[in-house]
């Protein structure tokens, strides 16, 4: 089947991004013999799926009938088939729902992948992720992203991992969706709110000279300085550094050099130390001349090396605002750009930097 994508970056922190909510739109769902059609609103309006299912449960719905549905996508939001009667999730990873043992085969780039029969959806969605991440088989990127519907904000996110692990929030992510959103004419408001797993996000878009959003401003909330001085070893060295949650964990290291550390060999051994059982972000920074700019490399956790990372610029700008190391607002400069935080005193984060759509196409899975 071909999949229709958008692949996006900010900062160089780049992910494919799907729009779950046109697959909704095209999609029939099969259920004890019913077959309503969703009709989803533009504009971050409610969406009807015939009175008795909501955006939701479209996203998670299988084929009913045992067939093997191919779609095509149309580029820019436009219409597509799908044969009349499939699901989204059906789209994404070809499953089969004949009772409680679904199939599903992926190929992308001309590979076959087979899930051994009874993985479930989530897994499946994970291997799509992995495997269109692949920089070298796939498209390339840092993970996917998924676009939809909420009831309780305009838009919501998932996002996976290249790894395939689902991440609870990614600041570069829900920037590149407010100018997604916004460009191809899901919304015509410039203040949206976005649902993610660490909770909602308000975005504010800034538009350029041609009417398109140029940079996003997200509320990320308030974050949690979990440890101030926590120490551990790793590779044969002792680190000292600022464990923060902004809706996501980070293992904030302040250093001499950022640009001196052997980031791929380091990285991965604190990501998965012992001390964090589920994993973390790990930020080294370095501090400039000036009081309000940070340098900053990041290992994001499932993703490894990036060149950028909001919530880890958050996490550092949180951590060192709150030491009084730095002032607010500070410039954190990454391998692939530079964010503004502003930190208020209540902890309270504001997330300022560019979106930019890298190219559109199709892939074949």
């Amino acid at each position: 089947m071909k999949l229709e994508f958008t692949k996006m970056e900010g900062l160089g922190n780049d992910y494919i991004y799907v729009d779950a909510e046109r697959f909704a739109q095209l999609s029939r769902v099969v259920a004890d013999g019913d077959r309503p059609e969703a009709e989803i609103a533009p504009g971050g309006n409610r969406a009807s799926d015939g009175g008795n299912r909501s955006v939701e449960s479209l996203l998670s719905r299988v084929v009913a009938d045992g067939d093997r549905p191919e779609a095509e996508i149309a580029p820019g939001g436009n219409r597509a088939s799908d044969g009349g009667n499939r699901s989204v999730e059906s789209l994404l990873s070809r499953v089969v729902a004949d009772g409680d043992r679904p199939e599903a085969e992926i190929a992308p780039g001309g590979n076959r992948a087979s899930d051994g029969g009874n993985r479930s959806v989530e897994s499946l969605l994970s291997r799509v992720a992995t495997l269109l991440s692949d920089r070298h088989f796939g498209i390339g990127s840092d993970g996917l992203v998924l676009i939809g519907r909420s009831s309780v904000a305009d838009f919501s996110m998932r996002m996976f991992n290249a790894d395939g692990s689902e991440g609870m929030m990614c600041g570069n992510a829900a920037r590149c969706i407010g100018k997604y959103v916004y460009d191809n004419g899901l919304t015509d408001s410039t203040e949206i709110t976005l649902e993610t797993r660490s909770g909602i996000k308000r975005l504010s878009l800034h538009l350029g000279t041609d009417g398109s959003v140029e940079s996003v401003s997200v509320d990320m909330g308030t974050a949690e300085i979990v440890q101030q001085d926590l120490e551990l070893e790793a590779g044969g060295l002792h680190f000292r550094g600022i464990v923060v949650n902004v809706g996501n964990p980070h293992f904030v290291i302040l250093c001499d050099e950022a640009e001196d550390v052997e980031l791929e060999r380091i990285g991965p051994l604190i990501e998965q130390h012992p001390i964090f059982p589920g994993r973390t972000n790990v930020e080294f920074v370095s501090l400039s001349e000036a009081k309000d700019t940070i340098r900053m490399r990041v290992w994001e956790r499932g993703s490894g090396i990036t060149l950028a990372c909001g919530t880890g610029a958050c996490a550092t700008a949180a951590a060192l605002v709150g030491t009084g190391v730095v002032s607010s607002p500070c410039a954190v400069v990454m391998d692939g750009g530079t964010l503004t935080i502003s930190c208020s005193p209540a902890g309270a984060i504001l997330m300022t930097g560019p979106a930019r759509t890298v190219f559109r196409g199709t892939v074949e899975i």
